[in-house]
């Protein structure tokens, strides 16, 4: 009899106890790894957006820009893009589409 008080109290009470307290260590950990990766992928779009701007201003500067150097800004804004942000400014070669900030404008 007696060990079947036991087995109730461990099924009633330590088992969800311990169930709990797995579950809840678990959710916990999602969500710190949430957290983290949120702030990975908006630290990646400010990098990218300020590269962007950057060689934005030098080839403006310049007036020119070589065929790779536009192949590179333009993969760069596709991956920028693709976390989710929009840019401004379609294009940076001599012409600009979708432009409401005036810094992005090239004429």
């Amino acid at each position: 009899m007696e060990n079947i008080d036991i087995i109730k109290i461990i099924l009633n009470y330590i088992l969800p106890l311990i169930f709990g307290t797995m579950i809840g260590f678990l959710s916990t950990k999602v969500k710190n790894s949430r957290k983290k990766d949120k702030a990975i992928e908006e630290g990646v779009q400010a990098l990218l957006r300020n590269e962007l701007v950057r060689r934005y201003r030098e080839y403006e500067t310049k007036g020119e820009m070589s065929i790779l150097d536009k192949e590179n800004i333009e993969d760069m804004f596709i991956q920028y893009e693709k976390l989710r942000r929009k840019w401004n400014c379609k294009t940076i070669n001599g012409r600009t589409t979708r432009t409401k900030d005036k810094d992005c404008e090239l004429k």
